[in-house]
């Protein structure tokens, strides 16, 4: 009796120790698929993400393939007697627009304005600040401009009117920055604004750019921005 009791326990530890090391196998095994589930996952998500970048690349070389570029060409009337002024008189600026882009510019728009005040002589303070006021001269293309083309453009005084809280795109105001202080020291790489443009204009797929160029003292246009995805162009900003 004793002997089949004994003969029974081992039997009973044997079997478990048996089910023990099947259950540690069914747990390895459970683990391994596991893993095996999340790296297809993973691999899925990376596959995701690996088509979506590449959608995006294709939806920017698109983008870029009908993106115009508009610059400003010729130079501004100024005041014989203040070169650094607007001729304010002037009924017409002679200026065109030419697109350096790769795709054709739809409803084009632009804008000349000086500078945002001007100094006078005063007779108890050296200079006097004085607002440049509303003067501008508006273009209204009404026609695209081709990529490498160029359009003479019929910059108007006045023709259109911008009035505060419409007079800027984004964080660009329409106007160039105050006149310079005569006789002021220049930091290192400063340029002297003394007018600038802002071109709007739309690609075929309707997306709104804008063009902002300032015209500098005897140096001719330098580039400010080129603002792609504009909520409001010029046709937009005029009332």
């Amino acid at each position: 009796m004793l002997r089949l009791k004994a003969t029974a326990g081992l039997i009973a530890a044997g079997a478990a120790t048996w089910l023990a090391f099947l259950n540690r196998q069914l747990v390895q095994a459970s683990q391994e698929q596991v893993k095996a589930s999340q790296a297809q996952v993973e691999a899925s998500q990376e596959q995701v993400r690996v088509s979506q970048e590449q959608v995006r690349l294709g939806q920017e070389q698109l983008v870029s393939q009908q993106r115009p570029i508009l610059i400003p060409v010729g130079k501004p009337t100024f005041n014989p007697e203040h070169d650094n002024w607007l001729k304010w008189d002037e009924s017409e600026q002679p200026l065109a627009l030419r697109n350096l882009g790769t795709g054709t510019a739809f409803n084009v728009a632009s804008v000349l304005y000086g500078c945002a005040s001007y100094l006078h002589p005063d007779n108890t303070v050296k200079y006097m600040r004085s607002p440049s006021g509303s003067t501008h001269w508006t273009c209204w293309l009404g026609v695209p401009i081709a990529p490498g083309e160029r359009e003479d453009g019929s910059f108007k005084i006045g023709n259109g009117t911008f009035q505060a809280g419409n007079d800027c795109i984004e964080d660009y105001s329409l106007l160039a920055s105050d006149e310079e202080i005569p006789g002021a020291t220049v930091p290192p790489g400063a340029v002297w604004q003394v007018a600038r443009v802002t071109i709007t204009y739309h690609d075929i797929a309707g997306r709104k750019y804008a063009s902002i160029f300032d015209y500098v003292h005897n140096r001719g246009w330098h580039k400010a921005a080129v603002l792609p995805n504009i909520e409001r162009d010029l046709h937009d900003l005029e009332s």
